[in-house]
């Protein structure tokens, strides 16, 4: 039990110590580096120590290529705030296959030692700096990708493309296109591409594309290039507009003195599903909210929620109706009108008495005429 305790309160301060857990880092965590036959290169790597006490580190290697630098494992410990520089040895046999070959250098924080209590810290942070090396292809080796920021209804789309030759040989001449689809795979715009590269040489450009669309939700771009008989695709998806449930309508009068139902008609103006969506109805200081529910693309949908207005009296008052999705709203304000509900029972008395009235009218023509 003594031991159980000790764990859960070592979970607690664990807790409260998140940042500091996480607390080394590692640089360049990226480091590129154009592949030469037989090249041999020193390079400085340094672990930093962010937390607030001293920590004890191992630095080692890992990876398929771990060959081709020079990296003993080795320990040491950093002050707070403190700085551990070391030098990597890259060795480059004469080839290596064609593409990015990648080897990885590993910081990680050693465990604490036991204290006066016997509680221990078993926990273990790694740290990642990656060493690539880029490789040509013999002949030509075209890379592309597309990105795409999200837009406005009715704004252009702007679709960024990164191309980088990869291989030994110039590119004379790429002719590709790019398109902008909505979620039903309909084409609403494109742009054509073409141009050169040389060996090892990369390019970026923006294009703008002029679409023609309506509805907002998630859309998709195309990317496909042709050069020397050879293909290369790539896609992304962005969102067009905001995520939007409509309130079409909504009871602008309750009844005093009674739980009764609030039924709204709302209509989803999203091109996916919204999920974990909820309604809610302020009067004065009295909020009602109805259970989470889910929405689909387009659907118009009755939401029911349930108000009290026992303790509310007869009257006009402000109130703000609300749906709540996806990190966001829909408000609408409005005024309300507390009021008596009418009494059936008069109704049916005058029912009652208008039945009494023809019921005799009729009895009294009867006699009068079986008297004839």
């Amino acid at each position: 039990m003594i031991m159980l305790k000790k764990i859960f309160l070592v979970g607690v301060v664990l807790l409260f110590l998140f940042e500091s857990v996480f607390a080394i880092g590692i640089g360049p965590s990226k480091e590129i580096i154009d592949f030469e036959p037989n090249l041999e290169k020193k390079i400085e790597y340094y672990v930093i120590n962010q937390d607030i006490a001293p920590v004890n580190v191992l630095v080692y290697k890992r990876g398929d290529l771990m060959n081709i630098i020079e990296l003993e494992n080795q320990t040491f410990e950093i002050g707070m705030d403190g700085t551990k520089v070391f030098d990597v040895l890259l060795k480059l046999p004469s080839s290596l296959p064609p593409g990015n070959n990648e080897v990885q250098i590993v910081a990680s924080q050693l465990p604490g030692g036991d204290d006066d209590s016997g509680t221990v810290v078993t926990s273990l942070v790694n740290v990642v700096a990656r060493l690539i090396i880029k490789v040509p292809y013999e002949d030509q080796y075209l890379k592309a990708n597309i990105g795409v920021s999200d837009v406005k209804l009715g704004e252009n789309v702007f679709v960024d493309l990164n191309l980088e030759n990869l291989g030994l040989e110039d590119i004379d001449n790429y002719i590709g296109e790019i398109k902008i689809f909505d979620s039903s795979k309909k084409m609403l715009g494109s742009s054509d591409i073409s141009g050169n590269l040389l060996s090892g040489e990369s390019n970026s450009k923006q294009i703008e594309i002029e679409i023609d669309e309506t509805f907002s939700g998630k859309h998709f771009a195309e990317l496909s290039i042709d050069y020397s008989g050879k293909n290369v695709f790539d896609n992304t998806s962005f969102m067009i507009g905001n995520v939007f449930i409509e309130i079409l309508d909504y009871p602008k009068e309750v009844y005093f003195g009674e739980i009764s139902s609030y039924e709204i008609k709302i209509k989803s103006n999203w091109n996916e599903d919204i999920n974990d969506a909820y309604a809610q109805l302020d009067i004065g200081e009295k909020s009602f909210k109805s259970e989470d529910f889910n929405i689909g693309k387009w659907e118009e949908k009755i939401v029911k929620f349930y108000v009290d207005m026992n303790n509310i009296e007869v009257g006009n008052y402000p109130a703000i109706l609300s749906l709540h999705y996806e990190d966001t709203s829909t408000i609408e304000e409005f005024e309300i009108s507390v009021v008596k509900k009418s009494s059936n029972l008069y109704i049916y008395g005058g029912i009652l008495l208008i039945l009494i009235l023809v019921f005799f009218i009729y009895k009294k023509k009867f006699k009068i005429k079986y008297k004839k």
